[in-house]
């Protein structure tokens, strides 16, 4: 699921939910987001300058997995990006 919200900068912002397994550290997870929101962007050549979990994750009843609402926000190529609202409570590790 992705969505589209367009800024006046040219940059937008968008979402889409992940499942990862509940056995992450926070690290790895916030490794496993960053690489799939790149990787869904490059598609578009959009590059991502903010990512965010500002719902945390919910777990998911029949699997072994976290489900995250990832929102981004898109900018120039290269820039580095940066994490805001990521939940620590979920992590043990």
């Amino acid at each position: 699921m992705k969505g589209r919200i367009v800024s006046l900068d040219g940059g937008r912002w968008g979402h889409l939910t992940m499942h990862l397994p509940k056995n992450l550290t926070r690290d790895e997870t916030k490794r496993r987001i960053k690489a799939e929101v790149k990787r869904i962007l490059s598609e578009t050549g959009e590059w991502p300058v903010v990512i965010g979990c500002p719902q945390g994750a919910h777990e998911h009843s029949l699997t072994e997995t976290y489900v995250w609402f990832v929102e981004y926000r898109t900018g120039p190529v290269g820039q580095e990006t940066r994490w805001r609202d990521m939940p620590a409570h979920i992590h043990s590790k």
